[in-house]
């Protein structure tokens, strides 16, 4: 590949990313199902593409795209985030919450889709597991598992990753929203008496002046060099610290060299970051414009990731993992609402409900605008929750690279996790929140 094509192939990418963003802005329906502008884009790249009519010659570069990018996005997650013990004392009951749902869904995800192996043996091994990573982190944490799969030579997981974290989003807001309108009805709400009707997720346009805000901050003169430049700086310095250590450990140990790059990235910005802040330089890092990198990188992720699925797997693994999304999403719906009105505390607990349910089937953003609609105006402490429970739990940033390679040895290791998470949260939840709860 030359610096050319490299062009020539990122002009396709930004071609049909503008189409996909047209189409979502012109056609209200792709908005009600809160389908962002890359998913749409790659669909088109996929219909229009050489898989399918053959109008449009997709450049050979997609195909390892999401594999090499997606590095960059779970490397950025690691930059700004730091523990406050207060925090933690007052939230700690949602990220127990969160973590209930994680193994509820590697547990339940493993042990069907293992059944569903012995229905359609062509199904690839240790499929299962992908429902947690679709569901619990959206489309770039489900990529990332599939590319770790594919390292191990177990192809076809991509495409299940694809669809799972599809069906994820638009269920996470479908039956997200049939909660909100049932709970209200039923007063479980602290802030609002009716469902916000302002239906701002499905607006079209340019956002009025007062909800735009900087996608970063500049932190040094930009004479010296760009921020971004900067900020990248940062990212890429990480991954080629990870690179370097894994590449001295694969001397010694020889199971080092399957870890996938993800870990990589991660592991040189657990080092790199505390350096920073020892050494009083963390004042150079700006988190917006990292997440605003790792945003543009996610995008080129998924596009690409669309753009080029097999359809012919996608039509054989249809009906398996429809059942695989109904025996997990379905359940989520009673178990959300339980679990938090059990153990929540009386005055947020539902809005912890619907945060909980939005994020745990799609992502970080469908939690956050399912709690807007109970919570218009940021009354509530559930924002600072979330926050708390992604600032303890980045090991679960970890977990897409390394639990592929422990599923394909023994699948029965992925359900004692899952077992463990369940019970072990749930028994902590029962001993220190639930007297808790009873006294407010």
């Amino acid at each position: 590949m030359t610096l050319q094509s490299l062009l020539d192939d990122l002009a396709v990418f930004c071609i049909f990313l503008m189409i996909g963003f047209l189409l979502r802005e012109f056609i209200k329906p792709l908005r009600k199902l809160f389908l962002p502008a890359s998913i749409i884009g790659g669909a088109v790249a996929l219909i229009l593409g050489n898989k399918c009519i053959g109008l449009v010659q997709i450049p050979d570069s997609f195909e390892g795209v999401s594999g090499v990018l997606i590095t960059v996005v779970t490397t950025s997650v690691v930059f700004g985030i730091d523990i406050n013990l207060e925090r933690l004392k007052s939230d700690i009951d949602y990220t127990l919450a969160c973590n209930v749902m994680y193994g509820y869904q590697l547990l339940v995800g493993t042990l069907v889709g293992a059944a569903l192996c012995l229905i359609w043996p062509a199904l690839p091994e240790g499929w299962g597991i992908m429902g947690v990573f679709a569901y619990f982190g959206g489309h770039g944490t489900a990529l990332v598992a599939a590319d770790a799969f594919e390292q191990l030579g177990i192809e076809g997981t991509r495409e299940i990753a694809v669809i799972l974290a599809t069906i994820g989003l638009i269920t996470a807001m479908v039956l997200g929203m049939v909660v909100v309108n049932f709970g209200i009805r039923k007063g479980w709400g602290s802030y609002v008496q009716s469902p916000d009707k302002s239906d701002e997720a499905t607006k079209a346009g340019v956002l009025p002046k007062e909800k735009q805000v900087p996608i970063g901050m500049e932190k040094v003169n930009s004479i010296g060099i760009n921020s971004l430049a900067l900020q990248l700086c940062f990212i890429m310095i990480s991954i080629f610290i990870g690179t370097v250590i894994f590449g001295l450990l694969d001397d010694y140990i020889a199971i080092v060299s399957q870890f996938p790059g993800t870990i990589k990235g991660i592991v040189g910005a657990i080092i790199l970051w505390p350096l920073l802040k020892k050494l009083k330089l963390d004042g150079y890092v700006d988190r917006r414009s990292i997440s605003t990198i790792s945003g543009l990188a996610l995008e080129l992720v998924v596009l690409t990731a669309v753009a080029t699925l097999r359809i012919d797997i996608i039509t054989s693994y249809f009906w398996p993992i429809m059942i695989y999304s109904a025996a997990i999403v379905l359940p989520m719906l009673i178990i959300c609402v339980a679990l938090c009105r059990g153990f929540c505390g009386k005055e947020n607990w539902f809005e912890k409900a619907c945060c909980l349910f939005g994020m745990s089937n799609g992502n970080n953003a469908t939690g956050l605008a399912l709690l807007r609609a109970v919570d218009p105006n940021s009354q509530s402490n559930v924002a600072e929750a979330l926050g708390v429970f992604m600032t303890v739990s980045l090991w679960i940033q970890v977990a897409p690279g390394l639990f592929p390679m422990m599923v394909t040895g023994s699948m029965w290791t992925m359900v004692l996790i899952g077992v463990g998470l369940v019970v072990v949260d749930l028994v902590v939840m029962k001993l220190f929140f639930a007297a808790k709860r009873g006294k407010q």
